[in-house]
């Protein structure tokens, strides 16, 4: 059995254990796209302990941000992996080529824009996981479909509310939707004076990865910014054993 060192970031203390063979083989047989709630039933089986050790503590991974949540699925590969620390991403990099530990800002990101000041909100795994059920059947696809639903998710004016994703589910849905079709209708002179300070505040608001996205959702910059490296996707997969990628036909 693999021994897994705690994850304690500013807002996590968390103690992972390594997954059942059966685990892993139920995790690979998850529908491809659903990549959002892949790691979310993974973090719901790796995570043993969360501990809320104060008010800023967040214990369950639904409520993690996307750079808490790929950061636990790291440090989870790390320590199941037998060519870690620093393992292979893609055929030319490594996890050092994405991952800056050094980037855990959780200070508001606020900027003026169409007459409005706004607050740019990290996206949490529920939130994602509503994006991403949401894009079956939705009259936009791809990137378009990926980038209105992250403006309308992360964009809130000031003193805004939202229901919350992780215990109001339903209504959240029904709120993001509501959201979208406003980004949808915004014109297009004034959908650009937005969309350059939303880019802007994903640059600065990203813990641990600096992340973006493509036609499947989500997906890993390099942290320079300015570097040749590939973007790259964070698969679940990723730190299973040979044997359970076998009997799954993800070999």
């Amino acid at each position: 059995m693999i021994v897994i060192a705690p994850l304690r970031t500013a807002r996590l203390e968390v103690r992972l254990r390594e997954l059942s063979i059966g685990d892993e083989i139920a995790l690979c047989h998850m529908l491809d796209g659903q990549h959002e709630k892949a790691l979310s039933e993974f973090l719901r089986r790796a995570v043993e302990h969360a501990e809320a050790l104060s008010e800023r503590h967040v214990t369950d991974p639904r409520a993690w941000t996307i750079g808490e949540r790929y950061l636990a699925l790291a440090h989870y590969n790390l320590h199941a992996r037998e060519d870690g620390p620093d393992y292979p991403i893609t055929e030319s990099t490594k996890l050092s080529d994405y991952l800056d530990r050094a980037r855990e800002s959780h200070e508001p990101i606020m900027f003026e824009a169409l007459d409005d000041n706004w607050v740019f909100r990290p996206a949490t795994g529920a939130a994602l996981e509503a994006l991403e059920t949401m894009q079956i059947g939705a009259a936009i696809t791809g990137r378009t479909f990926w980038l209105f639903g992250l403006m309308a998710m992360q964009l809130l004016r000031a003193g805004e509310e939202m229901p919350d994703p992780v215990s109001e589910n339903a209504d959240y849905t029904t709120w993001l939707a509501r959201r979208i079709d406003i980004m949808r209708a915004l014109p297009g002179s004034d959908m650009e004076k937005l969309y350059a300070p939303f880019r802007e505040a994903n640059e600065q608001a990203t813990l641990f990865f600096r992340v973006w996205f493509d036609d499947e959702g989500v997906i890993v910059m390099p942290k320079e910014a300015q570097a040749a490296t590939p973007a790259a996707r964070f698969l679940v997969h990723s730190g299973f054993s040979e044997l359970a990628l076998a009997l799954s036909g993800k070999s």
